[in-house]
């Protein structure tokens, strides 16, 4: 598996716009294909927002993972297979 496969990985809580705005512009910038791009969020409620304010075009799948930053970093880890190359960056 070469670095062709790698993903990115983003937990995000109450903070569509500041991940439009920084993050998501940020990968834009350098070009990161939004097939990558996975955003993780706590709960449906959290999902449903961040789907009415990011633009679709701009990640692959928004992500209901486990509410509290400890809970949702560690299902990111275990939400792709093993060796799964991953690159995680804050939503800031």
């Amino acid at each position: 598996m070469g670095l062709k496969h790698y993903v990115v990985a983003i937990p995000s809580y109450k903070r569509p716009d500041t991940l439009k705005k920084r993050t998501l512009k940020l990968l834009q910038n350098y070009n990161i294909e939004p097939r990558r791009i996975y955003i993780f969020v706590s709960d449906n409620s959290q999902k449903k927002m961040y789907e009415k304010e990011i633009p679709e075009h701009s990640y692959h799948k928004i992500v209901v993972g486990k509410p509290g930053i400890k809970n949702i970093r560690n299902f990111m880890s275990q939400y792709f297979p093993e060796g799964q190359y991953i690159f995680y960056i804050d939503d800031d």
